[in-house]
């Protein structure tokens, strides 16, 4: 019986291949640069949540830089301040100033400042996420 054969080749593989990892490296950059605007938001978040007495714990929250870690990207929230983990940790009688403090994302300044402003960060996490993908599956070269 005859049989009819077919060749197919796929010119421009190459070229292909080299594209998607040109768009690799643009999702990446897409998603460090829409994270790291993120970190800022739970980093404020916490400033806000943070107990209030001579600003000292206030001002030493910062956000890390975003990592590609594996297949994860990740930043830190924290403090260096050797009393922040007590602080954070311990329902105190809280002072004045910071039971002055005004909610922020529906939480109240004071214990767990920290798990707070995270927390808080939800519906700005979602739209973080949202914005990324949106990007990504919309198409476009950066």
């Amino acid at each position: 019986m005859a049989r009819d054969a077919f060749d197919i080749s796929w010119q421009g593989l190459d070229q292909m291949i080299a594209l998607l990892g040109e768009m690799d490296l643009g999702v990446e950059r897409l998603i460090i640069i829409k994270m790291t605007a993120f970190s800022k938001v739970p980093e404020r978040g916490a400033k806000l949540l943070a107990p209030q007495d001579t600003g000292v714990l206030r001002e030493s929250i910062s956000s890390s830089a975003v990592e590609k870690v594996g297949q994860d990207y990740q930043f830190s929230l924290g403090t260096n301040i050797a009393y922040a983990l007590k602080v954070h940790e311990s329902p105190l009688n809280w002072g004045e100033k910071t039971r002055n403090k005004a909610p922020w994302h529906g939480y109240q300044p004071g214990e767990k400042y920290l798990d707070n402003a995270v927390l808080g960060s939800e519906a700005e996490w979602n739209q973080t996420m949202d914005d990324i993908l949106n990007s990504v599956m919309g198409g476009g070269r950066r």
